[in-house]
């Protein structure tokens, strides 16, 4: 049976029409996977081998950037080792696929910090940073100048990790909208006094990120002794795949043994909060810093108490978050 030509170059169109636009979709998926690959193995490499990472997936403008915003940071420390910390526990977001200039950014949830960066395929067709601006998240939260210079999840009245979590959920779903088409030009226009004022803050917020933990770190206080010893305790039965806590917290310590040994030896402490009643300590994973795990401690006469024990991840608050947007609607 034959069509007329009037009814087949409709079909046909309609698809052409089709398979571009899965073509299309294919294409930014690919462009958003390369991304994303790209970007979390220079964080990986950098918080090894900072300058090894610029070596490889930086352009020399960048590390110019890089080096300027580094020393603007880290000011009586090594710039290259304070970067290292900052990427050990960055969370990292991609926007703007199959632009010219694509963006990523690498949140650092625990000091509100965020490192903006623009990469740009190179002649090779290898992707490379291509320009870098520090902000503080006050900034992206809609604050009005002056931009408040503090971490604003511990301002809130909620247990500490579900206080990060949410803020760095609401942080997470503005990113893409909010560097939408964002170019070099428009990075570069920006108020250079903002900037610096901005870098600034930044650096505050993450020394007092750094200062939270140097009782825990060192062990200076009672408190902040009792619970590393608790940590230290909980890793090694971990390690050894036993729980010899209280008989509540088996499902965790259950979920807790079933992470692969890599993994596990690479959470690191990144908050440290205590009252006069209990302590809390959290860790991130440097190996995939989405997931961290919140212990908190009651003080009492005869010694601490482990109160609470969970591991999180920051992809659940951001999932969580979009539900509770979508009920708002």
């Amino acid at each position: 049976m034959k069509f007329p030509r009037c009814i087949l170059r409709p079909v046909f169109v309609s698809l052409f029409i089709t398979l571009a636009a899965h073509a299309h979709a294919k294409s930014l998926h690919e462009d958003a996977r390369n991304l994303r690959i790209t970007a979390e193995t220079f964080r990986s490499v950098a918080v090894e081998n900072f300058v090894e990472a610029l070596e490889y997936y930086s352009t020399p403008s960048a590390n110019l950037k890089l080096v300027d915003l580094g020393n603007d940071m880290w000011p009586v420390t090594d710039p290259a080792m304070g970067w290292s910390l900052y990427f050990s526990t960055a969370l990292v977001n991609i926007s703007n696929i199959g632009s010219d200039k694509q963006t990523v950014t690498f949140a650092h949830p625990w000091s509100e910090t965020l490192l903006l960066t623009l990469w740009q395929e190179d002649a090779q067709g290898d992707l490379r940073m291509t320009d870098a601006t520090m902000l503080i998240n006050s900034l992206l939260y809609g604050e009005d100048p002056p931009y408040p210079t503090v971490r604003m999840w511990q301002a809130l009245d909620l247990y500490g990790p579900v206080g990060v979590g949410m803020y760095n959920a609401g942080l997470t779903t503005g990113i893409e909208s909010l560097f939408e088409d964002l170019t070099q030009e428009d990075i570069a226009g920006l108020d250079a006094d903002l900037l610096d004022g901005l870098t600034f803050g930044a650096s505050k917020q993450f020394m007092e990120y750094q200062a939270d933990l140097l009782p825990v770190l060192r062990a200076s206080d009672g408190n902040a002794a009792q619970v590393r010893n608790l940590w230290n305790d909980l890793s090694r039965d971990v390690a050894a795949n036993k729980a010899q806590f209280d008989g509540r917290f088996s499902e965790q310590m259950n979920t807790l043994t079933l992470l692969e040994d890599r993994l596990w030896n690479s959470f690191i402490p990144v908050a440290y909060q205590s009252t006069d009643n209990s302590s809390l300590l959290m860790l991130a994973s440097i190996e995939n810093p989405d997931l961290f795990i919140a212990m908190q401690q009651d003080h009492s006469p005869n010694g601490p108490v482990l109160n609470q024990l969970d591991l999180f991840s920051f992809n659940s608050f951001y999932d969580l978050f979009l539900t509770i947007e979508g009920d708002e609607e």
